[in-house]
């Protein structure tokens, strides 16, 4: 079975090392997708949801997180920023695209567009999570979503957490994003 492409990367990594990231990640990955549905049940008739970008990069992040320990972190997360499963169309476009593509990606992203490159919301997803939560920590990031769930305006939730615009974020980590992406191993 691990020779197969896996379904999606927190399956099973790709290198077969299920020490290292692989199966370790996948039930927290899909754990942290059940404790977001608790944060974002509404009682109203229509459900809201995060961004595709945040929702699969909130679990990733923290799939990550929780299935680590400390002595492998740096480890850890450089496996992942070289050689995370994501589609070769998306591994492809990240390493190619300039900063300002990127900066585009992650603003229309971030504005509940998962159509432009398919299957990059887990990697810049996780990155994007990451900085957020090192700006303000975790509380910030779950009292954010919490807010969200309630205002159903992301822009408005994000400058109100964050005091920054989406549109200024996005500038600010594309080119963190791009840099990662260079170190992208084709696979």
């Amino acid at each position: 079975i691990s020779g197969v492409q896996p379904f999606f990367w927190g399956c099973m990594s790709t290198s077969g090392d299920f020490g290292s990231i692989g199966m370790k990640k996948f039930v927290p990955h899909e754990y942290t997708h059940i404790a977001q549905q608790k944060i974002m049940e509404s009682n109203s008739p229509g459900r809201i949801f995060l961004p595709l970008v945040l929702t699969e990069g909130f679990a990733d992040f923290y799939g990550m997180a929780l299935s680590i320990d400390s002595d492998s972190v740096e480890n850890s997360w450089d496996t992942y920023f070289r050689s995370g499963w994501i589609p070769t169309e998306a591994k492809t476009f990240l390493k190619r695209a300039d900063v300002l593509q990127i900066q585009s990606l992650v603003f229309k992203s971030l504005n509940g567009d998962y159509t432009s490159i398919d299957g990059h919301w887990y990697y810049t997803g996780a990155y994007i999570t990451a900085r957020l939560v090192a700006a303000k920590g975790n509380d910030t990031f779950i009292n954010f979503t919490k807010d969200f769930k309630v205002s159903q305006n992301l822009n408005r939730s994000f400058e109100s957490f964050y005091q920054i615009s989406i549109e200024d974020f996005s500038k600010i980590v594309a080119p963190e994003i791009k840099f990662r992406a260079n170190q992208l191993v084709n696979q």
